[in-house]
């Protein structure tokens, strides 16, 4: 029999973060078996989930989804930041208008009254309140904390505000969880309803779906607060909090609350639901509205910056013919699917950040596959050159967004967020948020050390986890496939204990971060579609997934923040400096034998998607590519599934002619010819599929996705209609099944085309700047990675093998990046450990104005030493930025304090006006002066203890090795470098050499 009808008004997901572990999917699940016709979500102060429960709702039909929120609320202006004593409140939207208006007030909660927690004040919600369903709240509400402190009139009081306020849409909530307070509350409560006339709500504030999950929720408790489960000065729930069915309510109140007070309160759950208008949040796609030239459409304007940019990129008056078919054939897809806009707003910002020079790459993704998208410069592959398809990124087959992602120069990639900011209004652009998701190995870990099982234990099972392309093994498949994990689970109670606690907890969203790249503008202010919040350092994000996001109707546009583009334009401004050479990217020779050669060494550090590992450079040296194809395919192939199948080797093979290279019928040499009759891209499967089997380039894009998906049904209609379309090109039967079958079988592992040969020209310009300019080049690349040790000891034995000297710091040449010395590298000042930025600025600002420093004393008296302190100053001189003034080390630490106590002294009386004439000149008449003798015999520090300081500062040996007296023996000795580690298998046997700079005893 099914429990009574009853609908969860006060429910926190795993939403909640840290705090809440009901996953929505499990949670319209248990409304359908439940009889729970609606569900409502109220995460904490968050809305994150709203999309995701209309979706599932109606995916799974029969609940009614009610979107939420748990406001925190306070008495004042919610602008000030100091402490309020905040109240928990139950927000629910009754329709779109109070959708809309929940929407606003979370959002201006986030960026308006953030201290702690999201806040609204009673003044807004009067303002926002229409459309909107109030709930009185739990423990942690107004009404309950007077009444907890005997305050009932304050109480009241409250209550007969809102009931003002909302008319019969604020209820008053009772809870009972086990809890003393809870009950002490409910009379009071009862009384307050019947005296102002207002309807109680039976609710439960629900944490996690079935009872038996309280232990994993403990857990997930602990996880967020760094406790144990055992430790008993912490928060604690009573084990009460699931999401209970109507029977359960109803029982939960029996022996404080008489039958009638009981069901009125659960009717209340039925009529609120009723009450409920079913929210559509699903949009037709909207983008900001862009303002043309006069006597312009959208349309006319895209068709004129389309054929003047081919004009421009060809460097011709008039188009060849091709070109213009193909420009009219694009334009005609984007102009039906109604996307001319979105196409301008990219050339725009784009267009901004070239006009700015702010480095651009070439393409990403399919959008190089479009001469549109070339002749505008938002990519710089041409494709017809390159035989790119422009159905592979806009199919007019099947209407999707486009989807163009750039890359722009890392350290200037918010300049275009705020350009777009400013031109279509800050209130309408936004980056997106994402969710950071328990994996098997992360939540193994984090429940066996809040049960304070042992760490050794819990790594070692840790460790059994495969991790395929980049995802470990769920759980459950491990308990049932996995035979080492599966024995340790069944014969050990602590580990099936640790695993199924886990395993309940697995998925569930731990924190939230934002997309590396996803920003969305909208037409209209963001607060009136969809909420936003900030991130931890202040920039504006969406609080939706962008898969939610484009469901609402918002377009996702890429901006990605690329490195290597910044590394490049640093190297060609230290060309221009260094040697007063221009380089321009867009004139590059392609055909450099040289710059080959260097890839096909191996000689592949710092050269870009090219650097990975070990198994990359044997590839690229069995390759030896020769054209800038052979690098786009080897960007393309050098992947798990091509690697696995032995597709690289037969490639390799063909290519040197130790194979031979064959088609399964004359037609496919065209298509595979540049990949010695490979199928290596998605883009051949698509051109078989019209030039062989007479599909249109929209259909062989279908034809590609079903084969990626491999659905049985739809492979049996593509195979009848492939078949057939090959017989009426005269193709035989048995060549045709042949080919179909391997065309699906490549499927899984082919590229896109389009992708690899954009970022093959970032390949080649990296190793043509290293091939030509090997200092300033090697010199931007290690600039560009200072933060990374590791990264800055690889590079900088990379400078080494290529015979570039590597010069440590100096005061009076460095700047604050590394830079390129004659036809060596120095170090930057920022690579000196507490050496701070401003310190660089106060040493740099002072060479620049009054010239070199003299000597040490001099570089004493001209900085500002209270921005360069003693601590700065000891680091400067142990890293070996001050040798060059004619003094040693130890000489400089000895005479460090009094030297340091005098040169401020002087300061403070030049700052004062105290030195008369004669002292600012030469030191006498009472000035203090810096020329006394030194102390010591300016001997300085053994070779060791030198290299020691060196490395502590810089956090590499920069003048000499400790291993260099053996380093010839090691050669010899070893089998690996230790970086290569990493690449091996385990329980591969190697032999390596190194310092072994601490030892930890566990």
């Amino acid at each position: 029999m099914s429990p009574r009808p009853y609908v969860p008004l006060h429910l926190h997901t795993e939403y909640s973060l840290l705090d809440g572990a009901t996953k929505i999917k499990d949670l319209v699940k248990k409304a359908k078996a439940e009889n729970m016709p609606a569900v409502a979500i109220t995460d904490h102060g968050v809305m994150y989930g709203a999309v995701e429960l209309t979706k599932t709702c109606h995916e799974m039909g029969g609940v009614k989804p009610i979107i939420g929120c748990e406001a925190y609320i306070i008495d004042g202006d919610i602008e000030e930041r100091k402490k309020t004593e905040l109240y928990h409140l139950t927000m629910l939207a009754q329709n779109k208008t109070g959708y809309q208006n929940l929407v606003k007030l979370n959002s201006r909660a986030h960026l308006n009254g953030y201290y702690y927690k999201p806040r609204i004040n009673k003044e807004m919600l009067a303002e926002f309140s229409e459309g909107l369903i109030v709930l009185s709240g739990c423990l942690g509400a107004q009404l309950c904390q007077h009444l907890l402190r005997d305050e009932y009139k304050e109480a009241r009081d409250a209550a007969a505000w809102y009931r003002d306020t909302l008319g019969d849409n604020y209820y008053i909530e009772i809870q009972d969880h086990g809890v003393p307070e809870d009950r002490k509350v409910n009379k009071d409560l009862v009384k307050i309803a019947r005296d102002l006339g207002i309807k109680l709500c039976a609710t439960n504030d629900s944490h996690f779906t079935n009872k038996h999950d309280a232990r994993a929720h403990d857990c997930l408790l602990c996880m967020s607060m760094g406790k144990h489960v055992t430790d008993e000065k912490r928060m604690k729930f009573t084990g009460w909090e699931y999401i209970k069915n109507g029977d359960e309510m109803a029982y939960l109140f029996r022996d404080h609350l008489d039958s009638e007070l009981i069901e009125e309160a659960i009717r209340s759950t039925l009529e609120i639901a009723d009450k409920v208008e079913a929210i559509k949040l699903q949009g037709a796609p909207r983008l900001p509205k862009v303002d043309m030239p006069a006597g312009h459409t959208a349309e006319s304007y895209l068709s004129s910056l389309v054929f003047d940019g081919i004009k421009t990129k060809l460097e011709v008056d008039e188009i060849p013919e091709n070109y213009v078919e193909r420009a009219r054939t694009e334009l005609k897809v984007i102009e039906d699917m109604d996307f001319p806009s979105y196409f301008i707003i990219t050339w725009d910002f784009i267009n901004f950040a070239r006009q700015n020079g702010i480095p651009v790459g070439p393409g990403r993704g399919s959008a190089a596959g479009s001469l549109v998208a070339y002749a505008l410069g938002i990519t710089n592959i041409d494709p017809i050159k390159y035989n790119l398809l422009f159905e592979r990124f806009l199919n007019p087959e099947r209407k999707s967004m486009p989807d163009i992602d750039t890359d722009f120069c890392i350290e200037r990639r918010d300049e275009i967020l705020k350009y777009c900011a400013e031109k279509y209004g800050d209130d309408r652009v936004a980056q997106i948020i994402t969710f950071n998701r328990m994996t098997s190995k992360a939540v193994l870990k984090d429940v066996a050390r809040v049960l304070e099982f042992p760490f050794a234990d819990s790594n070692k099972l840790a460790k059994m986890i495969p991790v395929t392309r980049g995802k470990p093994t769920p759980l459950k498949d491990m308990v049932g496939e996995h035979p080492e994990f599966k024995q340790v689970y069944e014969s050990e109670e602590e580990v099936r204990q640790v695993v199924d606690l886990a395993q309940k907890l697995e998925g569930v969203n731990k924190t939230f971060g934002m997309h590396a790249a996803g920003v969305v503008i909208s037409d209209i202010p963001l607060e009136d579609l969809v909420p936003v919040q900030r991130n931890n350092d202040g920039a504006k994000i969406a609080q939706f997934y962008m898969e939610d996001l484009a469901y609402v109707g918002l377009v996702k546009m890429d901006f990605l923040g690329l490195r290597n583009l910044t590394m490049i334009s640093k190297a060609i401004k230290i060309i221009k400096q260094t040697r007063g050479i221009e380089i321009d990217l867009d004139k590059l020779p392609l055909d450099d034998e040289k710059v080959f050669q260097v890839i096909s060494n191996g000689d592949l550090a710092g050269i870009f998607q090219l650097e990975t590992s070990s198994g990359m450079r044997q590839v690229a040296r069995d390759m030896r590519p020769s054209n800038m194809e052979d690098i786009s395919a080897l960007i393309a192939l050098y992947r798990p599934g091509p690697l696995d199948s032995g597709m690289i080797d037969k490639f390799i093979d063909c290519k040197h002619g130790r194979a031979k290279i064959t088609y399964m019928t004359p037609e496919l040499e065209p298509i595979l010819k540049d990949t010695y009759g490979q199928i290596v891209y998605q883009e051949q499967v698509m051109m078989i599929a019209q030039q062989l089997g007479g599909y249109s380039l929209g259909q062989a894009d279908l034809l590609r996705r079903a084969m990626g998906k491999k659905k049985p049904e739809e492979m049996e209609k593509h195979r009848g209609i492939f078949y057939k379309g090959c017989a009426d090109n005269g193709i035989k039967a048995e060549i045709a099944e042949k080919l179909f079958d391997t065309m699906l079988q490549f499927a899984e592992y082919c590229f896109n085309k389009s992708h690899s040969q954009a970022y093959s020209l970032i390949t080649y310009q990296t190793a043509y700047l290293k091939t030509h300019y090997p200092v300033e080049y090697m010199t931007a690349l290690l600039s560009s990675v200072a933060g990374d040790q590791e990264k800055v000891q690889g590079y900088i034995a990379e400078c080494q093998a290529m015979g570039i000297s590597i010069f440590p710091p100096d005061v009076n040449v460095s700047g604050s990046d590394f830079t390129a010395d004659g036809g060596a590298i120095r170090f930057g000042l920022s690579a000196v450990k507490n050496v701070g930025e401003g310190a660089i600025q106060e040493i740099v600002s002072q060479r620049e104005t009054a010239g070199e420093y003299k000597s040490f004393q001099d570089f004493l008296t001209r900085i500002d030493l209270r921005v360069v302190n003693k601590r700065c100053l000891e680091a400067l001189i142990k890293s070996g930025a001050c040798v060059n003034l004619g003094i040693t080390r130890k000489q400089a630490l000895d005479n460090l304090d009094d030297l340091v106590d005098r040169a401020s002294r002087q300061q403070s009386q030049k700052a004062s006006g105290q030195m008369s004439l004669f002292s600012m000149g030469d030191g006498d008449a009472g000035g203090v002066t810096l020329d006394q003798p030194l102390k010591g015999d300016g001997g300085e520090y053994p070779e060791a203890e030198l290299q020691f300081m060196e490395h502590e500062l810089l956090g590499f040996y920069v003048t000499s090795h400790p291993l260099n007296r053996v380093a010839n023996r090691l050669k010899y000795i070893t089998t690996h470098p230790i970086k290569e580690l990493k690449e091996l298998k385990d329980g591969t046997t190697v032999i390596v050499g190194g310092l072994a700079n601490s030892v930890q005893k566990r």
